[in-house]
């Protein structure tokens, strides 16, 4: 029965487990528990333990596997990566062109390109996300001149009568 010691999952666990190793030393230099609680080295102590002991799961899991034939699917890992650039082009267009607009080119790439939908349908859904950011500044918003809360428990002066039956605290 060939191994598969050659494979990406067996050297990719290899990897985390270095940059694990890595974590948790650096995570060791710093306060592990200090007088309020916990200190900055904690989280990142027990996240890389947890990463350490996930990768060798990986690793093991990797080097028991059996060989299969399967072939790599390089249109798949394309439109993967076809993806991940994308989002790099729209993190790297937020300062020129505001998060908005970049949110709105990545979500018409997506539908676009990725999901192949007609382009109408892409344009309007790349219009309602970026639509979706402004609705809540233009939507109606209440008045706080006769909440109770906002005058130490009484009501301001000129607050009608028929807002002040809703509050107990009258």
């Amino acid at each position: 029965m060939p191994r598969k010691f050659g494979a990406a999952d067996f050297y990719s666990g290899l990897a985390l487990a270095a940059l694990a190793t890595y974590i948790i030393v650096q995570a060791r230099q710093w306060e592990y528990l200090g007088p309020d609680g916990p200190g900055p080295g904690f989280f990142p102590l027990w996240y890389g333990i947890a990463m350490a002991a996930l990768s060798g799961v990986l690793v093991v899991s990797s080097a028991w596997r059996e060989k299969s034939a399967e072939r790599v699917e390089w249109q798949k890992i394309g439109r993967a990566l076809a993806v991940w650039f994308a989002l790099a082009v729209s993190v790297a267009a937020l300062k020129p062109l505001g998060f908005v607009a970049s949110f709105a080119a990545l979500t018409f790439f997506i539908a676009a390109v990725m999901y192949r939908r007609p382009l109408a349908l892409a344009a309007a859904l790349a219009a309602a996300s970026a639509a979706a950011f402004y609705a809540p500044r233009q939507a109606p918003r209440p008045s706080m001149s006769c909440s109770p809360w906002r005058s130490a428990f009484r009501y301001p002066p000129g607050c009608s009568a028929s807002r002040r039956w809703r509050s107990s605290l009258d």
